[in-house]
């Protein structure tokens, strides 16, 4: 499958682009972009390294590619458009090996409705923020509308 352009919405809703790199606390790399993470990118691993809006949005499909690769991989069954652009969107946020989301996956390969994997995706560890990115991917899977997270409560 391929992400839509919900799936694009979701994150850049999510994530807010910066053209000067940070770093969030506890994270060993930096941010850059639309959450580019920057361990593969050492020239820009630094504190105030800047791109352009071209290379974030560049570098935002090139990460959604490859996440869209790996969820490809491990995705057994199909699923609705809905459910897809939300998988993408999370799986862009967290490190796509993470056993909550395999879990996440092996649920959905044996047959696991969206309003389940919806509850799934509402229990990810996460900070007040991530959660209410989840909860944005949760409403995403189940209801195929897109919220902005600054509209969202938990």
């Amino acid at each position: 499958m391929r992400p839509s352009e919900k799936a694009i919405q979701a994150i850049k809703n999510r994530e807010r682009c910066s053209l000067v790199s940070y770093r969030l606390p506890g994270e060993k790399h930096y941010t850059i972009g639309w959450g580019h993470y920057c361990d593969r990118t050492p020239a820009l691993d630094h504190a105030g390294a800047r791109i352009t809006q071209s290379l974030a949005d560049a570098f935002l499909i090139q990460d959604v590619e490859e996440k869209t690769s790996y969820l490809n991989a491990i995705l057994k069954t199909e699923v609705s458009q809905n459910l897809y652009d939300a998988l993408v969107s999370t799986f862009y946020q967290y490190n796509p090996k993470n056993l909550y989301l395999r879990g996440i996956i092996q649920a959905i390969n044996l047959g696991a409705s969206a309003s389940r994997v919806a509850k799934m995706l509402m229990a990810l560890p996460s900070n007040k923020y991530n959660k209410k990115a989840r909860k944005v991917d949760a409403l995403l899977a189940t209801t195929g509308e897109l919220h902005h997270i600054d509209n969202i409560r938990v």
